[in-house]
Protein backbone atom coordinates (compact mmCIF):
# COMPACT_ATOMS: atom_id res chain seq x y z
CA UNK A 1 0.00 0.00 0.00
CA UNK A 2 1.24 3.54 -1.19
CA UNK A 3 0.99 6.36 1.27
CA UNK A 4 0.84 10.42 0.81
CA UNK A 5 2.95 11.75 2.08
CA UNK A 6 2.25 13.43 5.17
CA UNK A 7 4.46 16.69 4.54
CA UNK A 8 3.14 17.35 0.81
CA UNK A 9 0.58 20.70 0.38
CA UNK A 10 -1.31 17.76 -1.01
CA UNK A 11 -1.57 15.51 2.06
CA UNK A 12 -1.88 18.97 4.44
CA UNK A 13 -4.63 19.81 2.03
CA UNK A 14 -6.10 16.45 2.53
CA UNK A 15 -5.49 16.61 6.24
CA UNK A 16 -7.72 20.43 6.81
CA UNK A 17 -10.17 19.58 4.16
CA UNK A 18 -10.86 16.15 6.08
CA UNK A 19 -11.71 17.75 9.19
CA UNK A 20 -13.49 21.31 7.65
CA UNK A 21 -14.75 20.87 4.27
CA UNK A 22 -15.17 23.98 2.38
CA UNK A 23 -15.88 24.80 -1.31
CA UNK A 24 -12.39 27.39 -1.47
CA UNK A 25 -10.40 24.71 -0.31
CA UNK A 26 -11.62 22.10 -2.40
CA UNK A 27 -10.38 24.52 -5.35
CA UNK A 28 -7.10 25.25 -3.86
CA UNK A 29 -6.28 21.52 -3.39
CA UNK A 30 -7.60 21.57 -7.48
CA UNK A 31 -5.33 24.30 -8.10
CA UNK A 32 -2.36 22.54 -6.15
CA UNK A 33 -2.39 19.56 -7.97
CA UNK A 34 -2.02 20.99 -11.34
CA UNK A 35 -0.78 17.92 -12.93
CA UNK A 36 3.00 18.49 -11.24
CA UNK A 37 4.75 16.66 -9.25
CA UNK A 38 5.31 17.92 -5.87
CA UNK A 39 8.98 18.04 -4.15
CA UNK A 40 9.66 14.77 -2.40
CA UNK A 41 9.16 16.47 0.49
CA UNK A 42 8.20 14.34 3.58
CA UNK A 43 7.37 16.22 6.22
CA UNK A 44 7.95 19.73 7.71
CA UNK A 45 6.93 21.82 10.95
CA UNK A 46 6.02 24.99 9.08
CA UNK A 47 3.60 26.30 11.31
CA UNK A 48 2.45 29.44 9.14
CA UNK A 49 2.28 27.70 6.14
CA UNK A 50 -0.64 26.01 7.58
CA UNK A 51 -1.94 28.87 9.27
CA UNK A 52 -1.94 31.00 5.81
CA UNK A 53 -3.85 28.12 4.35
CA UNK A 54 -6.81 28.32 6.84
CA UNK A 55 -6.85 32.32 6.94
CA UNK A 56 -6.71 32.71 3.10
CA UNK A 57 -9.54 30.24 2.73
CA UNK A 58 -11.89 31.21 5.30
CA UNK A 59 -11.29 28.13 6.89
CA UNK A 60 -11.85 27.97 10.85
CA UNK A 61 -13.10 31.85 10.58
CA UNK A 62 -15.10 31.53 13.41
CA UNK A 63 -12.01 30.74 15.85
CA UNK A 64 -9.42 33.48 16.88
CA UNK A 65 -6.16 33.92 16.00
CA UNK A 66 -4.86 31.73 18.83
CA UNK A 67 -6.93 28.88 18.11
CA UNK A 68 -6.51 29.01 14.29
CA UNK A 69 -2.55 28.81 15.47
CA UNK A 70 -3.78 25.79 17.68
CA UNK A 71 -5.21 24.20 14.94
CA UNK A 72 -2.52 24.73 12.37
CA UNK A 73 -0.25 23.30 14.91
CA UNK A 74 -2.42 20.54 15.73
CA UNK A 75 -2.36 19.18 11.63
CA UNK A 76 1.99 19.54 11.54
CA UNK A 77 1.60 17.09 14.34
CA UNK A 78 -0.55 15.00 12.89
CA UNK A 79 1.29 15.08 10.16
CA UNK A 80 4.59 14.07 11.77
CA UNK A 81 2.65 10.88 13.91
CA UNK A 82 1.93 10.62 10.04
CA UNK A 83 5.35 10.29 8.69
CA UNK A 84 6.50 8.10 11.71
CA UNK A 85 3.54 5.29 11.00
CA UNK A 86 3.87 5.50 7.12
CA UNK A 87 7.89 4.83 7.79
CA UNK A 88 7.59 1.96 10.52
CA UNK A 89 10.39 0.07 8.21
CA UNK A 90 12.94 -2.14 10.47
CA UNK A 91 16.32 -1.90 9.67
CA UNK A 92 19.49 -3.17 11.40
CA UNK A 93 21.11 -0.01 11.98
CA UNK A 94 20.99 3.56 10.88
CA UNK A 95 23.47 6.82 11.40
CA UNK A 96 23.18 10.09 11.12
CA UNK A 97 25.99 11.89 8.69
CA UNK A 98 26.30 15.53 7.73
CA UNK A 99 26.56 19.02 9.76
CA UNK A 100 24.79 20.62 13.01
CA UNK A 101 25.14 24.36 12.83
CA UNK A 102 25.43 26.58 16.24
CA UNK A 103 25.73 29.97 15.96
CA UNK A 104 29.55 29.86 16.75
CA UNK A 105 30.82 27.14 14.41
CA UNK A 106 29.70 24.07 11.76
CA UNK A 107 30.26 20.71 13.22
CA UNK A 108 30.60 17.38 11.45
CA UNK A 109 28.28 14.82 12.26
CA UNK A 110 29.04 11.32 12.54
CA UNK A 111 26.57 8.97 14.81
CA UNK A 112 24.83 5.71 14.98
CA UNK A 113 21.24 6.09 16.04
CA UNK A 114 20.04 3.98 18.58
CA UNK A 115 16.98 3.66 16.52
CA UNK A 116 16.08 0.75 14.70
CA UNK A 117 13.10 1.47 12.46
CA UNK A 118 13.44 4.76 9.86
CA UNK A 119 10.66 6.94 11.81
CA UNK A 120 11.57 6.54 15.02
CA UNK A 121 15.48 7.67 13.41
CA UNK A 122 14.11 10.66 11.98
CA UNK A 123 12.84 11.89 15.08
CA UNK A 124 16.00 10.93 16.85
CA UNK A 125 18.06 12.95 14.33
CA UNK A 126 15.76 16.01 14.85
CA UNK A 127 16.90 15.42 18.55
CA UNK A 128 20.26 15.60 17.52
CA UNK A 129 19.72 19.62 18.02
CA UNK A 130 18.52 21.94 20.05
CA UNK A 131 16.22 24.98 20.49
CA UNK A 132 13.65 26.86 18.34
CA UNK A 133 14.21 24.98 14.83
CA UNK A 134 12.12 24.31 11.69
CA UNK A 135 12.81 21.48 10.13
CA UNK A 136 12.30 19.56 6.66
CA UNK A 137 12.51 15.55 6.00
CA UNK A 138 12.71 14.96 2.16
CA UNK A 139 14.08 12.40 -0.07
CA UNK A 140 16.59 13.58 -2.89
CA UNK A 141 18.16 11.31 -5.81
CA UNK A 142 17.57 8.08 -3.35
CA UNK A 143 19.04 9.60 -0.20
CA UNK A 144 17.10 10.21 2.90
CA UNK A 145 17.97 13.94 4.35
CA UNK A 146 16.80 15.65 7.73
CA UNK A 147 17.29 19.82 6.96
CA UNK A 148 16.97 21.93 10.22
CA UNK A 149 16.94 26.02 9.87
CA UNK A 150 17.96 27.89 13.03
CA UNK A 151 17.78 31.32 14.55
CA UNK A 152 21.63 30.56 15.21
CA UNK A 153 22.61 30.19 11.56
CA UNK A 154 19.69 31.23 9.18
CA UNK A 155 21.62 31.54 5.80
CA UNK A 156 23.04 28.12 6.35
CA UNK A 157 21.05 25.43 7.35
CA UNK A 158 22.17 21.90 9.01
CA UNK A 159 21.54 18.90 6.46
CA UNK A 160 21.73 15.34 7.87
CA UNK A 161 21.59 12.21 5.80
CA UNK A 162 20.16 9.57 7.39
CA UNK A 163 22.17 5.92 5.82
CA UNK A 164 21.87 2.29 6.57
CA UNK A 165 24.91 0.48 7.75
CA UNK A 166 27.70 0.79 10.02
CA UNK A 167 29.73 4.50 10.36
CA UNK A 168 32.43 2.62 7.69
CA UNK A 169 29.80 0.76 5.58
CA UNK A 170 27.10 2.57 4.30
CA UNK A 171 24.44 3.08 1.73
CA UNK A 172 21.77 5.49 1.50
CA UNK A 173 18.37 4.44 2.64
CA UNK A 174 15.95 6.97 1.00
CA UNK A 175 14.49 4.02 -1.64
CA UNK A 176 12.42 3.16 1.62
CA UNK A 177 10.77 6.30 1.41
CA UNK A 178 10.19 6.55 -2.31
CA UNK A 179 8.96 2.85 -2.04
CA UNK A 180 6.29 3.89 0.64
CA UNK A 181 5.28 7.23 -1.30
CA UNK A 182 5.26 5.83 -4.37
CA UNK A 183 8.44 7.95 -6.00
CA UNK A 184 10.29 4.44 -6.65
CA UNK A 185 12.90 4.81 -8.93
CA UNK A 186 14.21 1.50 -9.26
CA UNK A 187 13.55 -1.76 -7.19
CA UNK A 188 14.30 -2.16 -3.54
CA UNK A 189 14.73 -6.14 -2.26
CA UNK A 190 12.32 -6.88 0.01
Amino acid sequence: MRYNSPCNKTYKTHKILKRHPSRVAFFYLQKLLGGKQMKNEIWNNDTVEVFDFLLENNIENHLSEEEMWAEAAETVNETRLDMVTNLNIATDRLIAVGTRVRWDATYRLHKELKARNLGMALLEAMDLFYGDNSFSVYVEDGSLFVRQGSHDNPVKPAIIEIREGSLENNTPCGHYAEHVFGWETEKISA
